[in-house]
C-alpha cells in the first residue's frame, strides 16, 4: 500500500472515532436527561419521542462501532501489506546493491587485465624496439664487412690479374726461346 493511501485510511479512521466520540458524547448527554426524566416524571414533554431519539442514538453508534471496527481492521491489513512491501523492496535494494557490487568488481578486474595487457604489449614493443636495432646493428656490421670483403676481393683479384699477365709475358718470353732452340737451347743459354 502506497503511503499516500495509507494516510488516507488513517485520516478516515480518525474521522470516525470523532464521530464516534460526538456520539457517545450525544448518547450520555441523552442517558443523562432520560435518567432527569425518570426521576421527575411531570418534566418528560413527550416520553416516547426521547426513547425514540435514544433508539436512533444507539443505533447510529453501533453502526460507528462497526465502521470503527473494520476501518481498524482495514488499517491492520494495509499496515501489514506496508510491513511485507517494505521487505519485499528491503531485500530487492539488497539483491540490486548485490548485482552492483559484483559489476563493480567484475569491471575493476576488467579494468585490471586492460592495464597489465597494455603493460604487456608496451613491454613487448620496447623489446621489439631492441631487437629491431640489435638486428640493425648487426646488418651494419655484415654490410660493412661486405664492403670490407668487396675492396678485399677486388684486392686479390688485381693481384691476381697482374700475377696472370706476369705469368703470361713470362710464358711468351720463354715460349719463343724454346719454340727457336728447342729446350736445349733454354738449356744453353
Amino acid at each position: 500500500m502506497s503511503p499516500a493511501r495509507l494516510s488516507a485510511v488513517t485520516a478516515a479512521k480518525d474521522q470516525a472515532e470523532t464521530r464516534l466520540r460526538q456520539h457517545q458524547d450525544q448518547l450520555m448527554e441523552t442517558q443523562q436527561e432520560l435518567n432527569r426524566l425518570r426521576q421527575d416524571p411531570g418534566a418528560a414533554p413527550d416520553g416516547d419521542a426521547t426513547h425514540k431519539e435514544l433508539a436512533e442514538a444507539r443505533e447510529e453508534l453501533e453502526e460507528l462501532r462497526g465502521r470503527r471496527l473494520r476501518l481498524e481492521e482495514q488499517l491492520r491489513l494495509r499496515e501489514r501489506e506496508l510491513t511485507a512491501l517494505k521487505g519485499a523492496l528491503k531485500e530487492e535494494v539488497a539483491a540490486h546493491d548485490r548485482e552492483l557490487d559484483r559489476v563493480r568488481q567484475q569491471c575493476q578486474s576488467d579494468v585490471e587485465t586492460l592495464r597489465r595487457s597494455m603493460e604487456d604489449i608496451s613491454q613487448d614493443q620496447a623489446s621489439l624496439e631492441s631487437e629491431r636495432q640489435r638486428i640493425g646493428a648487426v646488418l651494419r656490421n655484415l654490410q660493412r664487412e661486405l664492403e670490407e670483403s668487396a675492396e678485399e676481393t677486388g684486392h686479390w683479384r688485381d693481384l691476381f690479374q697482374k700475377n696472370k699477365d706476369e705469368l703470361r709475358a713470362a710464358k711468351q718470353e720463354w715460349v719463343p726461346g724454346w719454340a727457336l732452340g728447342g729446350p736445349d737451347a733454354c738449356e744453353h743459354h
